[in-house]
């Protein structure tokens, strides 16, 4: 039968997860970087995905230990440089519309829950040397997930890569990891990743980084979201005093194709101490509608301040870390397709239809006669006037602006090492009041997660959260569905992760 080779690997997979959990004290990691340098997980890890200090300079130095040059060339090295991770999700969420108006097909003052396992994938990451100053990363994923969409749960396939770039190391010279050069579709170098974070990525992203006001909803244009890969090239760096940079310029379009003639630029930097580390970064882009016909496009920018610090308690590690994010969008409404060549046909529409009025209405006529030349006619002039200098600048006219800030702390404790593993994340964002769309509202989510390590490589996940949600027509990034329009959201979340 076709496909019988799939189930047997997949026996094999659950049998070797099996033998790992009664080797757990001798168990080494088994992915790609592990098996290549011969590593326990732990070594660069503080608790799968999370990264500790030397995890995180291997990370920044192309995928190579501090102070040393991997020259191996890929077709020398012992084994294949691929990984991948299986990982399955149980969801019981509650929501419940506290509107006056139908909300995903929930009727106001009525409650949807929602049981069901959902978020099945499987990650395949390749990456290392691929010889003297040279290296790479690729990320592909395929997942099945679920959306609801007018009250009905749809189901949602992503077969993709998320992330494909090389590097191009020690541009000065050296091992010491001074100076990088990445290219391709790329994450940039943000705080805090939620793919190398305790929490569950798909699940629940860190709402301050997710917040796209043009995708989806009324809009379905190419919005910016500051979590996700760019395409773009970037130099980036850590100096022997701890000082880490990274400066890049990329579409902004996350995945997608750039939309505009403009790339967007970014600015990275931090100190680390030790374990410790204070950052801040500065993204400036532009967005548009993605059309090439009528470009529409919004200045934007996104800025904060971080925070991480690291503490021993005796054989127990805590990290409380956190971040505060200001973002602004100068115009989502597009209220002007701005070209040049409109001004004229603008201004002799304006006119025929200023002559047609005053033709029309004597006394009309008379009080524009009168007024005409004092430019008393403050509303039409002032019309035409913004209209004609948008024109003329090839700019949008002034539209709908849109701000927010807001901010998350994070404390996880690894209360029995490499075993049991608690995270609890406070998570708060401010709209702020602007006429229009949006009034002043916030969201709030509060998430309690505890993690067991069969061993190393195989574990589970039990998380809960509580979303109080009070905004209108914006996408949240993947909580579009999960708790927008005032909301209250309840989700538990049960996850089975198997690394290989």
């Amino acid at each position: 039968m076709k496909g019988r080779w799939f189930y047997k690997i997949l026996i094999l997979v659950l049998a070797i997860g099996c033998l790992d959990f009664f080797w757990v004290e001798d168990a080494f990691a088994i992915p790609h970087f592990a098996r290549n340098f011969n590593k326990r997980c732990s070594v660069c890890h503080a608790a799968v995905p999370k990264l500790n200090a030397l995890g995180e300079r291997f990370r920044l130095n192309g995928y190579q230990f501090p102070g040393t040059i991997d020259d191996t060339p890929l077709w020398y090295q012992d084994t294949p440089p691929l990984s991948g991770m299986f990982h399955g999700m149980y969801m019981n969420m509650t929501m419940e519309n506290n509107t006056s108006m139908p909300m995903n097909g929930i009727l106001p003052g009525d409650e949807l829950t929602i049981s069901e396992f959902q978020g099945q994938a499987f990650e395949l990451f390749a990456g290392g040397t691929l010889g003297s100053h040279l290296s790479y990363f690729a990320f592909l994923e395929f997942e099945q997930g679920g959306a609801l969409e007018d009250g009905n749960w749809v189901t949602e396939r992503d077969f993709a890569f998320k992330q494909l770039f090389g590097m191009y190391n020690n541009v000065l010279g050296g091992n010491t990891g001074s100076m990088n050069l990445k290219f391709g579709l790329f994450e940039m170098e943000i705080p805090f990743s939620a793919l190398r974070a305790l929490g569950a990525h798909h699940a629940t992203p860190y709402l301050v980084y997710s917040v796209d006001p043009l995708s989806g909803g009324h809009h379905g244009g190419t919005g910016f979201r500051f979590d996700s890969p760019q395409t773009g090239i970037a130099m980036s760096g850590i100096l022997s005093s701890g000082f880490q940079y990274e400066l890049g310029l990329v579409n902004g379009t996350n995945a997608s194709f750039d939309t505009n003639d403009k790339q967007d630029v970014y600015l990275r930097l931090a100190q680390h101490i030790g374990d410790q580390r204070i950052g801040a970064f500065y993204y400036k882009g532009k967005s548009n509608l993605g059309s090439t016909v009528a470009q529409s496009n919004t200045d934007f920018f996104r800025v904060g301040l971080d925070f991480s610090f690291n503490f021993l308690l005796g054989d127990r590690h805590l990290n409380i870390f956190g971040q505060y994010m200001r973002g602004e969008n100068d115009n989502i409404a597009f209220l002007d397709v701005g070209h040049d060549d409109g001004a004229d046909d603008h201004d002799a529409d304006a006119d025929a239809d200023h002559d047609a009025d005053v033709d029309a209405d004597a006394d009309h006529d008379a009080d524009v006669d009168a007024d005409h030349d004092a430019d008393v006619d403050t509303d039409h002039d002032a019309d035409t006037d913004a209209d004609h200098v948008a024109d003329a600048e090839g700019d949008h006219a002034p539209g709908q602006k849109f701000s927010y800030d807001g901010y998350f702390i994070e404390a996880d404790l690894s209360i029995i090492p490499n075993k049991l593993v608690t995270m609890y994340r406070y998570e708060r964002l401010n709209v702020d009041k602007q006429a229009g769309f949006f009034t002043e509202d916030t969201i709030t989510r509060q998430i309690f997660q505890v993690r067991w390590y069969f061993t190393p490589n195989f574990f589970t996940i039990a998380q809960y959260h509580i979303q109080d949600s009070k905004l209108g027509n914006m996408t949240m990034g993947d909580q579009s569905s999960f708790g927008v329009m005032n909301s209250d959201t309840k989700m538990f979340m049960f996850m089975l992760a198997y690394v290989l």
